[in-house]
């Protein structure tokens, strides 16, 4: 980001970099949730797995949107949907998972280990 800021590059910047950083973690980290819920069939790891192909989803949903060039035809018709809109849509289903499902699962997990709950 510091390069960025200083060049006058704006991929530098840009969201899409920011993607291609974190890729590889989270490429792993679903590697990983997905084995460990292969060997133990755990509600929480397939709610993890839920949760990270949601992002995938949404992330996906964006890119696509964006590659198209859907916004440049909308914009011409008088319609303001960009890519940011449908990542923005594509996040709010992936909060309210998190919350609702995912969230109900972490506090499972907590109550097994005998942690109290906030």
């Amino acid at each position: 980001m510091l390069t960025g800021a200083l060049l006058p590059d704006k991929f530098l910047v840009s969201f899409e970099l920011m993607l291609l950083f974190t890729a590889p973690a989270y490429v792993v980290i679903l590697i990983i949730n997905s084995w460990q819920f292969y060997r133990n069939r755990n509600r929480f790891l397939r709610e993890n797995i839920g949760a990270w192909l949601l992002l995938f989803a949404a992330l996906s949903a964006y890119y696509w949107y964006l590659t198209a060039g859907i916004t440049q035809s909308f914009w011409s018709k008088g319609i303001w949907f960009s890519e940011n809109d449908v990542l923005h849509v594509g996040m709010i289903c992936w909060i309210i998972y998190v919350y609702q499902i995912l969230g109900k699962a972490v506090r499972d997990e907590i109550g097994k280990t005998g942690v109290s709950d906030p």
